[in-house]
């Protein structure tokens, strides 16, 4: 199967890091420029290394751009004048940056209001903001992907509960986008992707795994059918192919990359 996303520019919010950083690598090597935004300096710089030695050797004009920008201390509004000044229309829309799933305390009672609104703030307004900031140009071209990386608990109840209500919220307004035949009927496709437990170098389960290993392999054990956690990039080739020619036909989806996680839910 021969993905080409040449001639197509995608934005992978929260893309310097984890699965979307994958992401990016995986649309480099399909052909696509990408631009993207992380939230250190540092770790942009790092990406931006990174892409540019791989693809040093490759005969490519295809275009890696990344800038710093934190979405809880910058306005959407700043975030859409940096990118159109700079970059201007985006063909592919990933809706990576999120998070918020260990905040807060496992007892709601005792977790104030600030965490909710954040974590909703972070994986969801985000998101619908950007779709309707980059959907119009989508339309006129008649072409766009609109992805969104939710998680295996956004299809059932699970995990802390402002992280699940955002997160089930954002594969609800993919769906329902699908189905507005105003825009679906252009061209444009709108899907979830649902990573189960990925490892991912400095996040939870990486702490897990060093400070209680015994923890991590009965966690692996009582929930993974597959007997480990899944890889970021297994999540970024399901977003490369649903960018695709291929996936024309893949509309309002939400699908789990979690090796069997959530078929017990």
């Amino acid at each position: 199967m021969d993905i080409n996303l040449s001639n197509k520019t995608a934005l992978v919010t929260g893309g310097s890091h984890g699965i979307g950083k994958s992401i990016a690598k995986s649309l480099l090597d399909h052909n696509c420029d990408v631009i993207f935004f992380g939230r250190t300096q540092n770790h942009v710089d790092e990406t931006i290394k990174d892409l540019s030695k791989k693809f040093s050797n490759r005969n490519t004009k295809n275009i890696i751009k990344g800038f710093q920008f934190d979405i809880l201390q910058s306005s959407i509004q700043e975030l859409e004048e940096r990118i159109k000044l700079d970059f201007g229309l985006i063909d592919i829309l990933i809706n990576n940056v999120g998070g918020g799933g260990r905040w807060g305390d496992v007892d709601m009672l005792v977790t104030n209001d600030e965490v909710w609104d954040q974590v909703y703030y972070k994986n969801f307004i985000i998101a619908k903001d950007l779709i309707k900031i980059f959907l119009p140009s989508m339309l006129k071209n008649e072409w766009g992907r609109v992805i969104s990386i939710t998680s295996s608990i956004a299809k059932q109840a699970g995990g802390r509960p402002w992280f699940n209500v955002a997160k089930m919220s954002q594969t609800v307004l993919m769906k329902n986008l699908a189905k507005n035949n105003l825009y679906s009927s252009k061209g444009v496709t709108f899907n979830s992707v649902a990573p189960g437990a990925i490892e991912i170098p400095d996040t939870g389960w990486d702490e897990m795994k060093k400070t209680d290993p015994g923890k991590y392999q009965e966690f692996i054990k009582s929930n993974l059918p597959i007997g480990r956690l899944g890889k970021p990039e297994e999540v970024a080739n399901v977003v490369t192919f649903l960018c695709s020619q291929y996936a024309s036909l893949v509309n309002g989806s939400s699908i789990a990359v979690d090796g069997g996680e959530s078929s017990s839910y």
